[in-house]
């Protein structure tokens, strides 16, 4: 009876996203796209909606499935099946693999709407270009300066992303000095953020070894690809990561959804540099469809995975960025770190303005600063909510890509003498 409860509860969660998505499309664009000055106004009926739609969901899961377990059960559970799994991984069965990886759902079952979603949205926002280089390159003869997945690959990888995270917690940041923790929290993010965080590639990899990653292609990619292209083609629809990552990060937050699977990532108070995952909003057990992607694209079509590309190693570098509290000297916001303190708040990815709108900033400010721009919200007495957008030039909020290539082309037929740099 427990399981096919929380069967229904995820096919709530899910029907609450999509309803959610068609509710929040009737707002203006320039909500979650704003990278210039501008001036637009949205209905409060919107808002209301769409918190109703919320609140709609969480009271029936609060009725219809009370938690299985504990939270600090459920989620030691699931660290000891995450261990069992990368296990499992390097017999590299896939029966096995899919087998394992599955009993992830009968211990946590609202980690399965929770993957999906995070998934989903994942995919259609940095793994489309992806596929678009995969089927540009297809017929072209590269050189092949592959290398094979291996356990020195591996070890060589994870060490070199850690040694970037500790020069974020422990000497710099893109814009401050970090914030020093007590050596006992330090450590304990250390370990735990490297766990939650960095235990996906291993997933990926062991299973993957012996596979050839071709360096010729990723440097292709890295200057001719076509993914940055279309992610900022994607960024500019309602398929834009700004627009979703909002929605879906807060169904994650919803109560027992919460704890079976996004509260893995809130484990430590507060957050760092170690904390920072893969793809943003997803460490474990959160990126499960996102493992068979990579798997897929290495295994079965061939090509290096997403999280290889220059542009993916870039945008980590940004979530390490904004997962790094910054000292008590740094002026400015601290919009996602925040968060990871106010978890009720926060939601959103780089513009605070669908936050500001929904109710759910930190605090009731109606202006913002991020930088130089400036984010100003005003409530009319009849219905209507007004947004200024002031900013000296292009606001990259993160989501756009440039890389060589079209960074050229973009001066080029603009007349500019660079390009608007991304600060993923």
């Amino acid at each position: 009876m427990s399981m096919w409860c929380h069967f229904k509860g995820n096919l709530m969660v899910l029907r609450a996203f999509v309803i959610g998505v068609r509710i929040l499309l009737d707002l203006p664009k320039a909500i979650w796209t704003a990278s210039a000055s501008c001036d637009f106004q949205c209905s409060t009926g919107i808002r209301e909606r769409y918190n109703a739609e919320m609140e709609s969901v969480r009271s029936h899961i609060l009725v219809s499935t009370p938690p299985l377990m504990p939270a600090h059960l459920t989620l030691n559970l699931l660290m000891v099946h995450r261990t069992v799994w990368i296990a499992v991984a390097s017999l590299q069965d896939i029966r096995l693999f899919i087998l394992a990886g599955s009993l992830q759902f009968l211990i946590a079952p609202y980690s399965f709407s929770a993957a999906l979603m995070i998934g989903s949205i994942l995919f259609l926002t940095m793994c489309l270009g992806h596929c678009a280089t995969a089927l540009a390159l297809s017929r072209v003869p590269l050189p092949d300066w592959s290398f094979a997945v291996s356990y020195k690959f591996i070890m060589v990888f994870l060490l070199s992303d850690f040694i970037v995270s500790c020069y974020f917690a422990f000497i710099s940041t893109m814009v401050a000095k970090p914030k020093l923790f007590p050596f006992r929290k330090t450590v304990e993010h250390m370990l735990y953020g490297s766990f939650n965080t960095k235990t996906y590639f291993l997933l990926v990899f062991l299973f993957c070894r012996g596979a050839s990653i071709n360096v010729a292609w990723l440097v292709c990619d890295a200057v001719l690809g076509l993914g940055a292209v279309v992610n900022n083609i994607v960024q500019q629809s309602p398929l834009s990561w700004e627009f979703l990552f909002y929605h879906v990060h807060r169904l994650q937050h919803l109560p027992v959804v919460y704890d079976q699977g996004h509260k893995a990532h809130h484990r430590l108070h507060d957050t760092t540099a170690f904390d920072a995952h893969l793809f943003s909003g997803s460490g474990f057990p959160e990126e499960w469809f996102l493992v068979f992607v990579d798997i897929m694209f290495l295994q079965v079509l061939g090509v290096p995975p997403p999280a290889l590309t220059y542009r993916m190693l870039k945008y980590q570098l940004g979530n390490k960025e904004t997962h790094q509290r910054k000292d008590k000297n740094h002026v400015g916001e601290q919009y996602h770190e925040d968060h990871h303190i106010i978890h009720r708040a926060n939601f959103g990815f780089a513009r605070p303005m669908l936050d500001m709108y929904l109710k759910t900033y930190k605090s009731d400010s109606k202006s913002v600063m991020f930088g130089t721009a400036s984010f100003e919200m005003e409530e009319t007495d009849v219905g209507m909510v007004k947004f200024k957008v002031r900013t000296p030039g292009f606001y990259d909020a993160g989501v756009s890509q440039t890389l060589p290539y079209w960074a050229v082309v973009f001066a080029n037929s603009t007349g500019l003498t660079s390009a608007p740099v991304s600060a993923q």
